[in-house]
């Protein structure tokens, strides 16, 4: 999202030295734009699942301190707005970590810091005294890239929790814990739509931090002025890791889909993996191009993708040539 905002919207890189998942200190950049009044925030670059090696990543032990420890870099900087955008994380610690680097307090039989998915059910209380008191004179908005709530058979544990490596009696495990925490906060907003987002941090930010969800793909769209952007197109080409039924519940690849439909200019994804079936993304007037084809195994086209990315991008520009798309 930091670098999509830049393309469009003037402003300049920072960088702060912060914990990473799993307690290692590293850089994470973000973007001060608007004059120095906003702050854009990714949280995967202090707490994404792509810093881990696949036999590191574990939701129960990772924490979303560092992200914490951006949004206070980002009030020090001066930043009246703060824009964090959650996705790819490797955490499912409900916001916990980034809550206690804002100053917040869990009070807990081991002092757990940072807090991880699994203190959260041995949590006995919340203190916020020290908690840094510039929040209540900052907007943060949580850029949200999906609508799942906190608990549930659709929340963060149970959708997410086995994609950053979860057992069935973690994903138990890191429900409970979750839940606890919710009853701890209390209120409703364990059910508010995004609440689940990058394994709850949406949630934390909301609920200590005085955050508001908002879609994360509307918000861009309004921040690059998408819909004056696509009137001038003849072809929109997106992409996504996997196309699956998930890509349209708030993700940037179903948005722009249903974006480029309303206008009516043919939209293309080109995907690692696709789980929809076509007749479904023709209804949609949208077509898909995996990398991995038949007889192939997905890391196999990992392995492959950049030689994999031209190839199909080159046949989306032969069938556009054919006028095989329609809108």
């Amino acid at each position: 999202m930091v670098q999509a905002l830049l393309a469009t919207c003037p402003g300049e890189i920072h960088l702060s030295r912060v914990m990473g998942p799993t307690g290692q200190e590293l850089s994470a950049p973000w973007a001060m734009v608007d004059g120095g009044s906003t702050a854009i925030i990714e949280m995967a670059a202090a707490a994404g699942l792509t810093l881990l090696r696949p036999d590191q990543r574990n939701p129960g032990t990772t924490t979303t301190f560092g992200v914490g420890q951006m949004i206070i870099s980002a009030i020090n900087a001066g930043a009246q707005r703060i824009i964090v955008g959650v996705g790819g994380s490797a955490t499912v610690d409900g916001g916990t970590g980034a809550a206690q680097a804002l100053g917040l307090h869990f009070n807990h039989p081991k002092s757990a810091m940072p807090m991880t998915a699994n203190d959260l059910g041995a949590l006995t209380s919340i203190s916020w005294t020290r908690r840094d008191a510039r929040l209540d004179d900052t907007e943060i908005l949580v850029a949200c890239d999906v609508t799942n709530p906190l608990l549930g058979p659709e929340g963060a544990a149970a959708v997410y929790g086995p994609q950053k490596g979860a057992t069935e009696e973690q994903v138990r495990h890191l429900e409970e814990g979750l839940a606890h925490l919710s009853a701890l906060v209390g209120g409703k907003l364990h059910q508010v739509a995004g609440a689940g987002a990058s394994g709850g941090l949406a949630f934390g930010l909301a609920a200590f931090g005085g955050a508001r969800l908002v879609s994360g793909i509307d918000l861009v769209f309004k921040l690059v002025d998408f819909d004056h952007r696509i009137e001038q197109c003849d072809l929109v080409i997106t992409g996504e890791g996997k196309l699956d039924h998930q890509s349209f519940c708030g993700k940037v690849v179903g948005a722009v889909a249903e974006k480029a439909r309303l206008f009516r200019v043919p939209a293309v994804a080109i995907v690692g993996s696709n789980e929809m079936a076509i007749s479904v993304l023709r209804q949609r007037s949208f077509y898909a191009y995996s990398l991995q084809q038949p007889g192939t195994t997905i890391e196999e086209a990992h392995r492959q993708a950049a030689q994999l990315v031209t190839a199909r991008a080159s046949v989306v520009a032969r069938h556009f040539a054919d006028r095989r798309f329609h809108s």
